[in-house]
Formats: C-alpha cells, structure tokens, sequence
C-alpha cells in the first residue's frame, strides 16, 4: 500500500531504521483512525445498526454519549460546526426522541445535551455494529497476533492520551 503521508516515501531511505519503523506505525495509526472516520463507514454503520443517520448525526451521537451534559457549544466545536446548523441538529434529534435538552443548572443560558433512552439505544446499536466490524477484521489474524494487539493498541491508546493531556505533542 502506497503511502498517504509524503514524508514515508520522500525520507524512507533516508531515515534510521528506528525512525523509519516509528514513521511506519504512524502512518498506519493515521490509515486506521482515516478509514474510522470515514463518512461512508459511520453511515454504514449506523444503516447496519437499523438506524439511517447522516455522519453528522452519528458523530453527535458519539461526541454525546461520551460526555453527557455538553452544551450546544462545545457540541458545535468538537463537530466543527456552526452554531445555528448545531442548533438545528439538536433540535432535530430533540423532536425525534432520541436527546434530552434541559438548562445548565450553573449557567441557565445554556443548555446541555443528553442522549435519551431511544438515543442510548442507537450509540449501543451503532456500538455494536462497530464491534462486529473489529471482531470481522481481527478475525483473519491468529489468536497470538489478536492478543498482542489488544495488548498494543491499550497500551498506544493511554501513551497517545497522556501525551495530548499534558499537550506535549512533540514526544
């Protein structure tokens, strides 16, 4: 596979085998994360879990069930979206059944953001279908090599989230 990062096959050669290898394993951690954030893979998740969502609802969903309570700013930041679309958006999912809307009880001008019980349903359903995905994807590996990487990607996931907690993104 051809690399998507200029850098793996501009400075390939040039780089130390160390080096290399750590580029390497970036360049399939950022092909991992591209291909889960990739629009038609949330959609046809959601469509999997019986739930026709556009990626903007399914990101919702996920960025809600994650940190209940968030307001309709910090929805509309972690989404990249303006407020008046994440408005609609809430609004929309609100009519539907699937969020609760209530005031903030330390600040009545906002509002926060919960997933109702229907909403909790399509996160798990939405969840499981993403599970069945992992499950049909490490399925073609050995037993040996799926313990090491469940070892591995725990061990990356809570390296990466200290690093970016304490916002030293340099290593």
């Amino acid at each position: 596979m051809a690399s998507v990062f200029p850098w793996g096959e501009k400075w390939g050669s040039d780089l130390s085998d160390g080096y290399r290898h750590r580029t390497a394993l970036a360049q399939d951690v950022f092909e991992i994360v591209r291909m889960l954030e990739s629009h038609d893979l949330g959609e046809a998740l959601a469509a999997a879990a019986g739930y026709p969502l556009t990626w903007l609802q399914v990101r919702a969903f996920w960025f809600i069930g994650a940190a209940p309570g968030l307001s309709q700013r910090q929805l509309a930041e972690r989404l990249g979206q303006s407020a008046p679309t994440t408005s609609k958006l809430v609004s929309r999912l609100a009519d539907l059944g699937f969020l609760r809307v209530g005031r903030d009880p330390g600040d009545h001008r906002a509002q926060q953001i919960h997933l109702s019980t229907r909403g909790d349903a399509v996160v798990a359903a939405i969840y499981g279908a993403g599970d069945g995905l992992i499950e049909a994807a490490t399925s073609r590996l050995t037993s040996d090599t799926r313990a090491h990487l469940d070892t591995a990607v725990s061990a990356l996931r809570d390296a990466l989230g200290a690093v970016v907690d304490q916002k030293d993104l340099t290593g």
